[in-house]
């Protein structure tokens, strides 16, 4: 561990030993801490260089499936914004567009007969732009009608 070095401590309470523990030997070693927890004013996030509280509410049972799927949800949310950070999104990189978009390069005019455009419907008009003017007329009335 380093001054590079990012842990993420996860605790429902903010108050459990060991990842309190362990926060503070990484702040030791200079790491930077993000504290996912769902108790505010708690040691864990007064601890921490950064918070992402989950606003899960009372733990009620042990075994709180909803503290445990917002923790999940955060840390794939903490995840997305390091990869985006990074410009890392996996299998999204600056030279890598991905399967669907080199196959649109190699194929512009979406001839193939089991290719995206066979199968797109008014979503894939509005959003990739694979539309003749009269489609695109009405997938804008029908994103008109929506709002």
């Amino acid at each position: 561990m380093n001054e590079k070095t990012l842990v993420v401590a996860i605790s429902q309470s903010g108050e459990t030993m060991d990842t309190l523990m362990a926060v503070r030997h990484a702040r030791e070693q200079g790491a930077k801490v993000v504290a996912i927890v769902n108790t505010h004013g708690s040691t864990i996030p007064r601890e921490a260089d950064a918070v992402i509280y989950t606003h899960a509410g009372p733990e009620i049972a042990v075994a709180s499936t909803k503290a445990f799927l917002a923790q999940i949800t955060a840390v794939y949310l903490l995840g997305l914004y390091l990869a985006q950070a990074r410009q890392q999104v996996p299998g999204r990189g600056p030279r890598d567009p991905g399967p669907a978009r080199r196959r649109a390069a190699a194929d512009p005019a979406g001839a193939r007969p089991d290719g995206p455009r066979a199968r797109a419907g008014p979503r894939a008009c509005r959003t990739r732009g694979w539309c003749s003017s009269s489609a695109g007329t009405s997938a804008t009335r029908w994103r008109s009608r929506a709002r």
